[in-house]
This record gives structure tokens, C-alpha cells and sequence, in this order.
């Protein structure tokens, strides 16, 4: 992941953590359940990240 990445994804858990912390008692489950998708989605991105990754290093090899 390139630098702006990092960046934006440490931005996005900042203000992941700062909602879910300035919620009331009522929607706290509710909460609990996006902030768990929200870090399910950016582990999948890191993840598609370092597979487009890994499949362009493969593929300048392979080239003639």
C-alpha cells in the first residue's frame, strides 16, 4: 500500500473510533456491528491491495 493509503486508512479508523465513542448506550450495538463490517472492508482492501500487488510482481517476471 502506497503512503496516501496508510493515510487515508489511519484517517477512516480515527473517525471510525471517534463515532463509535461518541455514542449513546442506545445505538451502541448497532455501533458495535459497523465498526466490526468497517474493519472487515478495510482488511479486505489491504488484502486486494497486496494481491494486486504480489500478481503485478508475477507478471513483470513472466514478461519477455
Amino acid at each position: 500500500m502506497g503512503a496516501i493509503s496508510i493515510l487515508l486508512a489511519m484517517i477512516a479508523c480515527v473517525c471510525a473510533v471517534g463515532g463509535f465513542v461518541s455514542m449513546s448506550q442506545a445505538p451502541l450495538d448497532v455501533g458495535a456491528l459497523a465498526l466490526a463490517c468497517f474493519l472487515g472492508i478495510l482488511a479486505m482492501l489491504a488484502q486486494a491491495a497486496a494481491y494486486q500487488q504480489e500478481l503485478r510482481t508475477y507478471l513483470v517476471e513472466e514478461a519477455p
